[in-house]
């Protein structure tokens, strides 16, 4: 989080978030970090998702500005997943045991 303070020693709030980054074998999308602006995440071929696919700038308190969750990773496709067959619908079926 970035705190300002002037000449005269006040903090002053800052208006933009921290750059969340990119996951590693992945992508973000927007450069914007100013309050109200949203990063989307993606991931390369064969990598699903693990978080959420956006997050959102801030205002937190009156002088601190932060992303409403953390960046997400991406994670290696193990196994047989179809595109028909989202990893996430699979990985719940197998650890359940549901069809």
């Amino acid at each position: 989080m970035l705190i300002h303070v002037n000449e005269g020693g006040i903090k002053q709030a800052s208006n933009s978030c921290p750059d969340p980054g990119e996951p590693e074998n992945g992508k973000r999308i927007g450069n914007d970090f100013s309050i109200g602006a949203v990063a989307e995440f993606t991931c390369d071929e064969d990598h699903v998702l693990q978080g959420s696919k956006s997050i959102t700038c801030q205002r937190v308190a009156e002088v601190f500005a932060a992303w409403s969750d953390h960046r997400p990773a991406c994670r290696e496709v193990t196994g047989c997943v179809s595109e028909e067959e989202p990893a996430a619908l699979w990985t719940d079926a197998f650890f359940t045991g549901a069809p």
